[in-house]
């Protein structure tokens, strides 16, 4: 694996361990997305890994496209300064 593949998983760990600490003190958030979903974290502060995780959510979609019994591809944008995540 490259430096910058490492990198970027490492800052997807720690974003997700930050939306996954939200959602134990917000478990309602959960409501909103379905069993079947894969779900993709954007970071609006972090604009290179926003960039890589919105390509990855393409590439995702694409590969889904052909399978209608595949889940949705639901992002969640993750605001500067603030702990609330916005589905979209």
């Amino acid at each position: 694996m490259t430096f910058a593949k490492e990198q970027m998983m490492e800052r997807n760990l720690d974003l997700a361990e930050e939306h996954l600490l939200h959602v134990l003190e917000h478990p309602e958030i959960l409501e909103q997305i379905s069993d079947d979903a894969h779900v993709i974290l954007l970071p609006v502060d972090d604009p290179e890994l926003f960039e890589a995780n919105l390509q990855m959510a393409n590439q995702l979609d694409r590969e889904m496209s052909h399978d209608a019994s595949e889940g949705p591809v639901i992002l969640v944008l993750l605001p500067v300064g603030s702990k609330e995540p916005v589905l979209a």
